[in-house]
């Protein structure tokens, strides 16, 4: 025998509400739903799907406008609110959430009972709508729930699909609403049918044979008309027949009206079929002359008719001018881009090689002098190497002190450079962290030089953007190797 929900299913609604609203609730009626159950008013249809382990079904919970207002006034502490007809979007988010506590608290109690022709089950809300009571047609398997929520009724509605009726053999059972008005209403109507019966009974008889003489005289009757109007009909359909015979063979057409031709001041001539035909008198032909022709009124016209300003002449060799200047810096740029280019290549570190010592041929047999050469050149290769400037750079830290610059004025860096005193800065041409191409002016060999050559480039040009960057020397052969 299948398990049975009949007591849990209603029994958790009322204890969800008792949870969620803090008063006291209990289940005061269960019922099979009768059509009369739905009155004129919106009702709030949540669909929640449970998936047991043997089955999965839908249940689906019908509220309505007056016990979803109910609910949601008692939620918000105004239990003294007006009951409202028709559900709003803030009631219908809080009865999805109330009907969300309900079937997560059916699943608790289903999982901890253990039902072994359901096993655990788990739920998730489907769908919701707002309908009119009066779109539902079929009350099959819709139960009412009536819970009072101190001394206030609140009814609730569920219907089951036809997998999960054996789980709710108690609520099958259960009787249809009830309605006593109602019944006693037809059971007066029944009685008075019952005495009214007789009456008519005799009445019928006495007006059978009044009926069927009647009928004979009006069969007569009838037989005449319906010949009369086959005959109309039969007359009407033959005039239209010929009728429109005689349309399409041209009996109705008029015969063409031949006018005279007239003739009138206007050499204008009217002949048939109402064509003109206009003789126009000839135009003079004009001599026209590009002398007569008024350039600065024209120009005047022709700036209020176009969008585009008429530029003059000396706005236009202006522009021819400035267009000349911007191609020859343009040329000056490349050619310094070009130089800058063929000159990176140098290495950042010079290393210059030291002179070598001379060979000093060896003998077997050394005299004295020979050997006082020999030390005596051996010292001043010394001396020279001491005097000689170590050309490597090793710089103090380990990142190279640099000045970028956003101009191409390669003159007037390596001017700037010279001014600095510095002896290993440079200028390279590299692209930045954004693949921009820079000017790198360094490295310096320190801060004060690298701030002096920034300072000098500003006094020189404040239009030219810099920028003082500390970098290893990786980072700059990466950007610099193009």
């Amino acid at each position: 025998m299948a398990s049975d929900l009949s007591q849990i299913i209603p029994n958790n609604l009322a204890s969800t509400l008792n949870a969620l609203l803090g008063k006291e609730t209990s289940l005061k009626q269960c019922t099979k739903v009768d059509i009369r159950d739905f009155d004129s008013t919106q009702v709030l249809r949540v669909d929640t799907e449970f998936v047991f382990e043997k089955l999965t079904t839908i249940f689906s919970y019908y509220i309505p406008a007056n016990s979803a207002s109910e609910i949601f006034n008692m939620m918000m502490g105004a239990s003294d609110h007006d009951i409202a007809t028709i559900i709003d979007d803030d009631t219908s988010d809080a009865m999805t959430e109330f009907i969300s506590n309900t079937c997560g608290g059916l699943v608790t109690t289903i999982n901890a009972e253990e039902f072994e022709d359901l096993g655990k089950s788990k739920f998730n809300i489907k769908h919701k709508e707002i309908v009119d009571t009066t779109t539902i047609t079929s009350v099959d398997n819709i139960y009412k729930f009536v819970i009072d929520v101190e001394d206030k009724e609140v009814i609730l509605f569920t219907e089951f699909q036809e997998n999960f009726l054996d789980f709710i053999l108690e609520l099958s059972n259960s009787p249809v609403s009830f309605y006593p008005e109602v019944e006693e209403k037809q059971e007066e109507e029944q009685e008075e049918q019952d005495e009214d019966a007789p009456i008519e009974n005799e009445e019928n008889d006495n007006s059978e044979e009044e009926v069927e003489e009647e009928n004979n005289g009006e069969d007569s009757k009838s037989k005449k008309l319906k010949l009369v109007i086959i005959i109309l009909a039969s007359l009407i359909s033959t005039i239209l027949i010929a009728t429109i015979i005689m349309y399409f063979s041209g009996t109705f057409d008029s015969e063409p009206v031949q006018e005279e031709m007239k003739t009138d001041t206007n050499n204008t001539k009217e002949i048939k079929n109402n064509v003109d035909i206009v003789n126009y008198p000839e135009v003079k032909k004009i001599d026209f002359k590009t002398t007569d022709i008024n350039i600065p009124r024209l120009n005047k016209r022709l700036e209020l008719l176009t969008k585009y300003q008429v530029l003059n002449q000396v706005q236009l060799e202006a522009q021819v001018l400035e267009e000349k200047e911007r191609l020859i810096r343009l040329k000056k740029e490349q050619e310094l881009i070009k130089f800058a280019k063929e000159n990176k290549e140098e290495p950042l570190i010079i290393k210059k090689e030291l002179p070598k010592k001379e060979e000093i041929p060896t003998k077997t047999i050394p005299d004295t002098k020979e050997i006082t050469k020999e030390i005596i050149t051996q010292e001043k290769i010394e001396e020279v190497t001491k005097a000689t400037p170590n050309t490597e750079i090793k710089p103090i830290d380990e990142n190279l002190k640099f000045v970028l610059a956003s101009s191409l004025k390669y003159k007037l860096f390596k001017s700037l450079v010279k001014e600095t005193n510095s002896t290993q800065a440079r200028i390279s041409i590299c692209s930045n962290e954004d693949g921009k191409t820079n000017i790198y002016i360094g490295p310096f060999e320190n801060e004060e030089l690298q701030l002096k050559m920034n300072a000098l480039i500003q006094n020189a040009d404040q239009t030219i953007e810099t920028t003082i960057s500390n970098i290893t020397l990786d980072q700059f052969n990466t950007r610099c190797n193009f």
